[in-house]
Formats: structure tokens, sequence, C-alpha cells
């Protein structure tokens, strides 16, 4: 699966180091962040912050998350000279997991399957991806991808954003959330 070169866990109250533990399976939430330059610099850090930190108050988780707090996790324990990596964040209650591994590149050409299948509470990114998990690893993930579906709508991809193209157009999601009619895609 993914060659994890960092990964440390933490209590939530005081910051105490924890044997390592991804989180997957657990009630909490998630979010995964890319990280380049020798800063290092993070991508869209801010949006991804405010979804976090939101989404974590309402599953009632008292942390917030900060780029300071980020940052000083990485000067404390990355021996990354030159950064082009993901840093994933995972919280629970009681539990913070960062986590960080080399962004692999994607081939040019990739394929995509689709499976039916709708994420519990799929406004969040949440730790139950068990099912999605199972499923990638079974695949390529740098040459194939897995779209989901229900209820004839295209929900989204288990690792990518979906941007569609017709006549030169650019179809985006209005929301955090894509719900195509994909018939429509694919005819």
């Amino acid at each position: 699966m993914e060659n994890i070169l960092l990964k440390k866990s933490f209590h939530t109250k005081n910051f105490k180091l924890l044997k390592f533990n991804s989180l997957w399976g657990y009630k909490g939430i998630f979010t995964t962040i890319r990280l380049f330059g020798k800063e290092p610099n993070f991508i869209l850090v801010d949006q991804h912050l405010k979804k976090l930190n939101k989404d974590l108050r309402y599953f009632g988780i008292d942390i917030k998350i900060s780029k300071n707090l980020l940052t000083n996790f990485l000067n404390k324990y990355s021996k990354i000279k030159n950064y082009d990596h993901l840093l994933r964040i995972a919280v629970t209650k009681k539990i913070i997991s960062l986590s960080v591994r080399k962004r692999k590149k994607d081939h040019k050409y990739f394929t995509a399957e689709f499976f039916r299948f709708q994420r519990a509470l799929p406004n969040f990114k949440n730790l139950q991806y068990k099912k999605i998990i199972s499923l990638q690893k079974k695949i390529n993930l740098q040459k194939e991808e897995i779209l989901f579906y229900f209820n004839n709508k295209i929900l989204e991809g288990s690792t990518t954003n979906l941007i569609f193209v017709n006549s030169n157009k650019l179809f985006i999601p209005k929301k955090l959330l894509l719900l195509w009619n994909y018939s429509r895609i694919l005819n």
C-alpha cells in the first residue's frame, strides 16, 4: 500500500506521545495535505484546516488543528530535506495521528472503475474507510482509480477530485460533494 516515512500519535489533551495508530475504522475525522519544497510549504492548508476543524466540532472533538501545530510537528520529527509528500492528519476524541508519506507520481493515463457504494456521512472525511481501503488494495493507485456511484449519481473518487470536460468546458462541484447523473457522463 503506502510507505509511511514518519508516523506519530499523540494524546489530544496533553500531546503525550503514544504508540502510532492510523485510526482507520475509528470515529473521527481526517484530512491529507500536500507538502512541497524545503520549508515545507502546505498546499491549500487554510481550506483543509477550516474544514477539518469545522468537522471536528461537529463530531464533538475538542481540539483545533493549526498550521503552527503541523509546522512544529514537522520541524521536530521530520528529517526530510525536500518535500513532495502528503501529510495525513487523523483525529478522534483521544488521539491525533500524523503521518507523512512520499507523494507518488500518477501515470499520464489511468483507468477508473465504477463501484456502487456511498460512504457513511459522505459530507465528512471520516475515518470509516475500511471498505474503500479494501478496494484500493486490489488496484495500482498510480494507474487506477475507483469512482463511487449510488442511485445513478457519481459521488466521488476514492483518492481523486473529479473534474469533467465536455465541449471545452470544465465541470467542477460547487460544493464539496459532486453528484452527477453518471448515465449522462458515460453516453
